[in-house]
């Protein structure tokens, strides 16, 4: 059923798909889709290695791994290497922290518990600067799931909301210490799964510093990232949320950042895992109850608005921007390319692409 069938290539890193003679899509005149006979796809070994595919033309279609941040580099590159940057919406919110609450270490576990942390964190976070910066002005505030008090930026009432959680005290290099008296440490680690994240990731990292908190950025393997969050290994994270296709995915679905052993409870039936608290309990229910709801009716839009409500209230992980544009690289030679929507809509519309 589908335009182009998976060929075997002979290589692990690379994927082939051959046009499917039998696909059952014709366009208006009659002629059968797809257009284009063949898709290759080459694995690189990072995002930066794939970026520089692209600015030295080898790439005919790229959506998934640019970013803004790339932009200069792309129109630099663009009429050299024969592509063009189309701007379109971005199907997910850019980027976020997700604490696991479940990470082994009861000192940060209480903390991390504490909704006031995540709060603070979010009000140490300027966000007008990311969005200048990271995302050249094509981004909004937060206010969907994370709401207008606390997109603010505002580092004195961030500080008051640790302190009001009894970490008062410091050490000589001005960090919070934990009730135990262990300095207050984070480390983040990620896979720089999208160019943003690595930027995004050290700028987080200065600022909580300015509320005592110290955070260690490491860059880790995907592979290996993943692996490690399933192992329950990973303390902190730089990711992608909230799934705007889904309406409001931010619920339930994330539920595994927030809390790696609360999310194997609830996907074992607790048999493995940590039975989790009730306000990740409620998540699973308002996404249990949007389900069987009628997609697009009343009832459907009132419990899609709870759901963003209870991301206001709890904060299950701490979203930096909304509303990011997507800059998608495609070559000058391909024709029936998306001009806006959402860039993910070009992957299921591939059949009626064509090379000029």
């Amino acid at each position: 059923l589908y335009p182009w069938i998976i060929t075997d290539s002979g290589s692990p890193s690379l994927l082939v798909w051959e046009r499917n003679p039998y696909y059952y899509k014709v366009d208006i005149n009659g002629q059968q889709l797809p257009y284009i006979d063949k898709i290759v796809s080459q694995q690189t070994e990072d995002v930066e290695m794939l970026n520089l595919k692209v600015l030295t033309g080898d790439i005919d279609f790229m959506r998934e791994s640019t970013a803004l941040v790339k932009i200069p580099l792309y129109m630099e590159s663009a009429e050299k290497a024969g592509f063009r940057v189309v701007m379109t919406d971005m199907h997910v919110d850019s980027s976020d922290i997700m604490f696991n609450e479940t990470f082994d270490d009861p000192d940060w576990q209480k903390i991390s518990q504490d909704v006031r942390f995540r709060q603070a964190v979010s009000l140490a976070v300027n966000r007008q600067e990311l969005i200048d910066t990271v995302y050249y002005g094509y981004a909004s505030l937060p206010l969907e799931l994370v709401g207008e008090q606390y997109s603010k930026f505002d580092v004195p009432a961030a500080n008051k909301l640790l302190d009001d959680m009894g970490l008062t005290e410091r050490n000589a290099d001005g960090i919070r210490l934990y009730p135990s008296g262990k300095p207050f440490a984070i480390l983040l680690q990620h896979a720089a799964t999208a160019p943003d994240f690595v930027p995004v990731a050290d700028l987080v990292a200065q600022y909580l510093k300015e509320i005592g908190i110290k955070v260690t950025v490491k860059q880790v393997d995907g592979s290996l990232h993943s692996e490690m969050q399933q192992a329950n290994q990973v303390q902190a994270t730089i990711s992608w949320s909230h799934d705007r296709g889904w309406d409001n995915g931010a619920v339930s679905g994330l539920v595994g950042g927030a809390g790696r052993l609360w999310y194997n409870w609830v996907r074992t039936d607790g048999e493995e895992g940590e039975e989790p608290p009730a306000w990740i309990m409620e998540a699973y229910d308002i996404d249990s109850r949007r389900w069987q709801a009628v997609s697009g009716s009343e009832e459907y839009k009132e419990i899609v608005a709870e759901g963003t409500q209870w991301c206001r209230d709890n904060l299950p992980f701490v979203n930096f921007v909304e509303n990011v544009k997507y800059p998608m690289v495609v070559s000058v030679k391909l024709g029936n390319i998306p001009q806006s929507g959402f860039a993910i809509a070009a992957n299921f519309s591939g059949e009626q692409m064509f090379f000029k």
